[in-house]
């Protein structure tokens, strides 16, 4: 199965554009504000101003499909598409090795997108159409409606046109869960 990760990643980004704005500052799990995602990437530091989560069945049956996306204020997005045919998540982590455009979830498998976007400088970083290898850990997901997810990630993702890698480190998230 291929899967169409930035064609997802954009309509998610719409959601998460009109939806995220929900979560009040002063919530906080753990030393990590609800509505975060952040990371070093490259020589940037990115942070959310609101970041949500969406969880849904794959259509296809391999399991669950996370959604995790947050943009800044200079309009820069970070997502990251996780594909799970586990159902139980929680204190795990996942590793993706390779192109994640040929990942086919199956078993106790996952496939993990990474995707960083700068538009307004008109570049963009994944681990799609590349060998790389990426690491998600879910600390806490709270699957009740308006609950959370909480991780880290880390790893490295490329650009197809210039072929520049960026090393993804100190990635954290703490998003609500939208409905």
């Amino acid at each position: 199965m291929k899967f169409p990760f930035f064609k997802l990643s954009f309509l998610a980004l719409i959601i998460v554009v009109l939806t995220t704005f929900s979560c009040r500052p002063e919530e906080i799990i753990g030393d990590v504000p609800v509505g975060t995602i952040s990371a070093n990437i490259g020589t940037d530091s990115f942070k959310s101003i609101g970041g949500s989560a969406i969880i849904y069945a794959d259509s296809l049956g391999a399991g669950e499909i996370f959604s995790l996306l947050g943009p800044d204020l200079q309009f820069n997005s970070l997502s990251i598409n996780f594909i799970a045919a586990a159902l139980d998540i929680t204190n795990t982590s996942y590793t993706q090795s390779g192109n994640a455009e040929d990942c086919e979830p199956t078993g106790n498998s996952t496939c993990i997108q990474l995707a960083y976007s700068k538009p307004l400088a008109s570049k963009a970083w994944s681990n799609v159409g590349s060998d790389s290898e990426l690491k998600v850990t879910f600390s806490a997901v709270d699957y009740q409606g308006g609950g959370s997810v909480k991780g880290t990630f880390k790893g490295k993702i490329y650009n197809p046109d210039t072929q520049e890698s960026l090393d993804v480190t100190n990635g954290v998230f703490n998003l609500k869960i939208t409905e």
